[in-house]
């Protein structure tokens, strides 16, 4: 489990995830997706407080998310359009 409190998120009261386990939080999101992701630590002895909430619309589906440290994110190619918006600090992202 997470050991912060909920950051400030997008849907806070929808949590869906609070893990320090990447695998977890990969597992996850791609459950909810028609494309794959992987996310790793951008960093050795990177610091995992992940937390995720969800907003499923009728043909979107809205997420917020808190890593704890610097993650990288690939994915393969994508079926749909997706956009990512930087609640605070920077979003880098490799495809």
């Amino acid at each position: 489990m997470a050991t912060h409190p909920l950051p400030q998120l997008p849907f806070a009261s929808r949590s869906i995830l609070a893990s320090t386990d990447y695998a977890e939080a990969e597992a996850l999101i791609n459950s909810n997706l028609n494309e794959q992701r992987s996310v790793r630590p951008s960093r050795a002895r990177a610091q995992a407080d992940i937390q995720i909430t969800l907003q499923a619309l009728s043909e979107i589906k809205l997420f917020g998310a808190h890593w704890g440290d610097a993650v990288t994110v690939r994915s393969s190619p994508l079926a749909c359009w997706h956009g990512i918006c930087a609640c605070s600090q920077a979003i880098g992202a490799t495809w």
